[in-house]
């Protein structure tokens, strides 16, 4: 059963894994796209041949090349989702959001604010965020700067942005701006129910159907769609010979596995809305996705609800812990 659950949780592994303006241009090797930078600014050396960080100024530009994804909306949201892990946890819409075409590519272009805490401090950052379609694939643009910075650097920012086109393509400019409706009712909880246990979701997560691959125990599968990757098991035991203890015990052996280096960093007990007591553990350590080693963090919910022993095993890259504990205590208060 441990071996059955080690291989769901790989799976889900394998899933998880910012001065006045110049042209300098880039040209990607790969041929992937184009791009003016500010003067002097300069791309830092790749751990990840999608993603390329360009650093000038003290501020920087982040690129990731998405391959077959071409629809501008879902690239700035995927762009808004590493946003989220990158500390600003609630960004919102500042300004309008717009459709436009750059270089002949279609696109979508927002700024987005949050507060984010540092120490004791608080500042306000924005995030300004483009998704550009260039033939069957597509990248996101990201660029993170404090408030003190943005009226000097939202130009330069933007017009970097609507430089970027493919290797055979002149700079053409922008046209056909328009502003995009956005939807401001916030999403609702979803209860979620199992013959042995049921739970409600808060906004933002979405169950998807279990693979063949998983053991019978897993009994919900579910992904939190503001944080790439994130996401969360739910496996229930049942039977005379099993306990509390067993059943975390289970669920420790299950990520001590898929991340042979796990730490506990942090471990206490919560009372659930119908007054069940839950154990929650925090975990941070290395898996390898496509011999790639990549940072990660684990946390697990475990209890007893109604008819079953319920563990909720949730992973996510390092950077979306926080938001990822926060969002399984939520749901675990909601067991029953």
């Amino acid at each position: 059963m441990k071996r059955k659950i080690h291989i769901s949780l790989v799976i889900l592994v394998m899933l998880c894994i910012n001065t006045a303006f110049a042209q300098n241009m880039y040209e990607d090797l790969r041929g992937r796209f184009v791009i003016d930078l500010p003067e002097g600014w300069q791309l830092d050396p790749q751990t990840d041949d999608r993603v390329y960080v360009f650093k000038g100024d003290d501020k920087s530009i982040i690129i990731e090349f998405v391959a077959n994804t071409n629809d501008a909306e879902a690239l700035l949201n995927k762009g808004l989702g590493m946003l989220r892990i990158s500390g600003l946890k609630n960004p919102v819409l500042e300004g309008q959001l717009t459709d436009m075409t750059v270089n002949g590519n279609p696109a979508r272009w927002g700024t987005y604010k949050s507060d984010m805490k540092i120490g004791k401090m608080n500042i306000t950052l924005y995030g300004l965020l483009g998704g550009v379609s260039l033939g069957e694939n597509g990248i996101y643009y990201m660029a993170i700067i404090n408030k003190d910075d943005l009226a000097a650097w939202k130009e330069p920012f933007e017009k970097a942005f609507q430089s970027i086109r493919n290797v055979d393509q002149d700079v053409t400019g922008v046209s056909g701006v328009k502003e995009v409706a956005v939807e401001t009712t916030p999403g609702t909880p979803t209860a979620w129910e199992h013959e042995l246990a049921s739970l409600t979701l808060p906004p933002g997560w979405t169950e998807k159907q279990t693979l063949k691959s998983f053991e019978k125990e897993v009994i919900g599968w579910f992904f939190y769609d503001p944080i790439p990757g994130a996401s969360v098991l739910a496996i229930a035991y049942k039977g005379l010979g099993m306990n509390k203890n067993k059943s975390l015990k289970g669920a420790v052996k299950t990520v001590e596995l898929s991340m042979p280096n796990a730490q506990l960093v942090n471990t206490y007990e919560i009372k659930t809305e119908s007054g069940k007591k839950a154990q929650i553990l925090v975990y941070q350590g290395t898996s390898v996705a496509q011999g790639t080693e990549v940072k990660m963090a684990a946390v697990i919910s475990s209890l007893k609800a109604d008819k079953c022993h319920l563990n909720l095993i949730g992973l996510v890259q390092v950077e979306g812990m926080a938001e990822l504990e926060k969002q399984i205590v939520e749901i675990t208060r909601t067991v029953k």
